[in-house]
């Protein structure tokens, strides 16, 4: 028997309006996508906009390949920030 697995914020851990993300870029990696809540799908586009990195699709493999790891990095960065306040509520900030 398959259980099924309840989908939830890969940042909060919500299952309230859950929306799939595509981290890497919609235009640059359209199969990778990862469940967000609304509040942290919108979060991470406004990050993605103020780091500068242009969403747009471009004929160039490289510049794809660079928009799309830029955009992992704004990923990665938001998940690190979240287990880091995780720890500290915890009381586990050492």
């Amino acid at each position: 028997m398959t259980e099924t697995k309840i989908k939830r914020c890969v940042l909060c851990g919500s299952t309230n309006n859950l929306e799939m993300n595509h981290p890497a870029g919609r235009n640059f990696v359209p199969s990778f996508t990862l469940p967000y809540c609304k509040r942290h799908h919108g979060l991470f586009h406004i990050a993605v906009k103020q780091a500068g990195i242009a969403p747009n699709r471009t004929d160039n493999p490289l510049v794809r390949f660079v928009r799309a790891m830029k955009m992992l990095l704004v990923a990665a960065w938001q998940l690190i920030d979240q287990l880091e306040a995780d720890l500290q509520r915890e009381g586990n900030e050492h």
